[in-house]
């Protein structure tokens, strides 16, 4: 019976793929344009711009199994409103894949900065999704999931996900 059930999940998996509508190069052009504001504003310091974007339930997953909710982002901020200072970001967007009122956008971030903790200068390379909806015009992150990373910091090289496996 289970066979059935998850055999009856994929075919239904598949065909709601099947029917979903092409993504217009416009709205892949808007997403990278929020994760380029994202990464300006981090740059800035600018906290307020970066949680802007992020929608109220909001849930962020790193490759090292870390959870935190847009209450927590807000709360640790408020303990270290300088936070790490970041010097460089940027997104490559792989792929774009819409389920509904939701898409998502896989791809690899990269981060380079300061780490406000210890003072070492750090390089982070992240295969990530980012999911957003649009609501009334405006674009919202609605969850950040990071899959496989590779943080170096002050030489020392750390892996974390399915490809490193947390070495």
């Amino acid at each position: 019976m289970l066979k059935l059930t998850s055999l009856a999940v994929v075919a239904l998996s598949t065909s709601a793929l099947a029917s979903t509508p092409a993504i217009s190069p416009e709205v892949v052009k808007q997403l990278q344009a929020m994760n380029e504001a994202d990464c300006t504003a981090s740059k800035n310091g600018d906290f307020e711009t970066y949680l802007k974007t992020l929608a109220p339930e909001y849930v962020q997953v790193t490759a090292d199994g870390t959870r935190a909710s847009r209450a927590q982002i807000e709360a640790e901020h408020a303990k270290n409103p300088n936070g790490d200072k970041v010097t460089g970001c940027s997104t490559q967007i792989d792929k774009v894949k819409r389920a509904g009122p939701l898409y998502y956008l896989y791809g690899i971030y990269k981060q380079e900065g300061v780490d406000s903790s210890n003072q070492a200068i750090y390089h982070l390379t992240e295969r990530m999704r980012d999911t957003w909806r649009q609501e009334s015009g405006v674009w919202l992150q609605v969850e950040s999931r990071g899959y496989e990373m590779t943080l170096e910091e002050n030489g020392k090289v750390k892996h974390f996900g399915s490809a490193g496996a947390s070495k």
